[in-house]
Formats: structure tokens, C-alpha cells, sequence
């Protein structure tokens, strides 16, 4: 092999060994985080819990407004329906809501999303590094 393929083929191994390095680094890192938000410091996780799930919107009904007299205000049938059903998507959600804890979700999901790259970062680092060392003991 010429020495300008060599020297590319020695660049492109080092920096794949420093990437898959880089890969195994820097999720262990956040990995190590969440487990030290979960067992020492639980309350850094509070803030995860149940922002972002949205709740059935309530029908928008025209002859309802803010300054509406509620006891007098009568519903059509179809209104009724909409407003029933409304009610049971809402009380479904609920439930569904309170089935469920946030916070144990995203940190698994956390956990997942590190460990799959750490994985990859691992295999890409020994694969390469192998080869890097195959390469020096032929060279000596």
C-alpha cells in the first residue's frame, strides 16, 4: 500500500476509534447523571413531570361566552352529544393520566436513548482500535 493511502487509512481509523470513544463518553456521562438524579437527587426530575401532555380541548360552542348566563343557556341535542362526549374523552384521559408515572418514563426513555449510543460508541471504538492495533504489530 502507498504511505498517502496508509496515512489516510491511519487518519480515518483514529478518528473513527475517537469517535466511538466520544460515543461510549458522553453517554455513560448523562447515563451516570440519571442515576444520580434518580437514587441522590430525585427532586432534579421534578420538573420533568407531566408538562407536555395535553388534555381534550372543550368544544368550542358559539352561543357560550364568558359573560354567558349558564343557568339559562339551553343546549341543542347535538350540543348535548358534543358536551357528553367531550366528558368522556376528558374523564378517559384522566385515567389514563393518573395510570401512568412521567417522570419513571422519561428517565427510561433517557436511559434507552444513551444505551443504544453507548453500545454503538462502544462497538465503533473496539472494532476500529482493533484494527489500529492489528496494524501496529504488522508494522513491527
Amino acid at each position: 500500500m502507498s504511505k498517502t493511502k496508509t496515512l489516510i487509512r491511519s487518519i480515518y481509523l483514529y478518528l473513527a476509534v475517537f469517535v466511538g470513544l466520544m460515543m461510549f463518553a458522553i453517554p455513560a456521562g448523562q447515563l451516570l447523571k440519571l442515576g444520580m438524579q434518580t437514587w441522590f437527587f430525585p427532586l432534579a426530575l421534578e420538573q420533568e413531570y407531566r408538562y407536555d401532555e395535553a388534555y381534550p380541548t372543550k368544544p368550542y360552542i358559539n352561543r357560550i361566552t364568558e359573560d354567558a348566563d349558564l343557568a339559562t343557556i339551553k343546549l341543542t341535542e347535538e350540543e348535548v352529544e358534543i358536551l357528553a362526549n367531550w366528558q368522556t374523552d376528558y374523564k378517559k384521559w384522566q385515567e389514563d393520566q393518573d395510570s401512568i408515572d412521567w417522570r419513571k418514563a422519561r428517565v427510561q426513555n433517557k436511559v434507552a436513548d444513551n444505551l443504544s449510543i453507548l453500545i454503538i460508541g462502544l462497538i465503533v471504538f473496539l472494532s476500529h482500535g482493533y484494527v489500529l492495533r492489528r496494524d501496529k504489530k504488522k508494522d513491527n
